[in-house]
């Protein structure tokens, strides 16, 4: 348990607190394979959201806004001395926005990977990814086996072959509370960016696959021109950066982030 009501876990104990916010369905330790490139040099702070892994006792809730205060009633609770930086993905984007917003002068850099807002069309995710991983899902009876080709690029599964059962493994082993992917979608859905933008954090920055099959890289491009941020494209990658984002993520939150 983390010292507030969200679960953490830590790598690494020098540096400024880098917190990593996962996505919708998938829990922290997703987050490893960046945790082991980043560590070094910082303190990773890998944040179940609610319902998901360590912060499973807790109930999805329905608002962005309400995740992004359990997140902060925990960072809050700890000591600090530290510089804070929040780095979120898909869902986490957006949490992560709200959070740095109320975590003020506390947080000094926000980076949103492959999100979106109501503002960028949140809900227009694309469709024939979408049919593909149902066709999927009728046919496997592990949702991440099903949705692993839509959100991990073809390089990382041919170099992972067995990821969709380990992530399968290791979702299961970490325990989701029922209904809290309904109720996330929910929140994602109705979050708006716009009552935030003038709280956040002057270092921000948006990373996105060029391969995202899942949620366009043109709702990342938007939301780059909103947060007048910069904007950098990996080439290749797919939605789910916290597994395919590899070395360049990792070199990207170092020196465009953390330096």
């Amino acid at each position: 348990p983390g010292p507030g009501p969200i679960g953490l876990r830590r790598l690494g104990d020098h540096g400024p607190d880098l917190v990593l916010i996962h996505g919708i369905g998938r829990v922290a330790a997703t987050w490893a394979p960046q945790a082991h490139l980043l560590q070094e040099g910082c303190r990773v702070l890998l944040a179940d959201n609610p319902g998901f892994g360590l912060s499973r006792g807790l109930r999805a809730p329905l608002t962005v806004e309400a995740h992004a205060r359990l997140h902060q009633r925990t960072l809050e609770a700890l000591p600090p001395e530290r510089p804070l930086f929040v780095v979120g993905l898909s869902l986490g984007g957006m949490i992560a926005m709200v959070l740095a917003a109320l975590l003020g002068e506390r947080c000094r850099g926000v980076a949103i990977l492959a999100s979106s807002a109501r503002e960028t069309g949140f809900f227009r995710l694309a469709p024939p990814a979408l049919l593909r991983a149902c066709g999927r899902l009728l046919l496997l009876r592990g949702r991440h086996a099903a949705m692993l080709p839509e959100i991990v690029s073809p390089e990382c599964r041919r170099a992972n072959p067995d990821l969709a059962r380990r992530v399968t493994e290791l979702q299961k082993r970490e325990g989701t509370r029922r209904g809290s992917i309904a109720r996330q979608l929910l929140a994602g859905f109705r979050f708006q960016l716009t009552p935030w933008l003038d709280r956040l954090p002057a270092r921000r920055i948006v990373v996105v696959g060029t391969a995202d099959r899942l949620v366009p890289p043109a709702h990342s491009r938007r939301l780059a021109e909103m947060l007048n941020a910069p904007l950098f494209e990996i080439p290749g990658r797919g939605h789910d950066l916290a597994l395919d984002g590899g070395a360049p993520l990792a070199r990207i939150l170092r020196a465009e982030l953390l330096d």
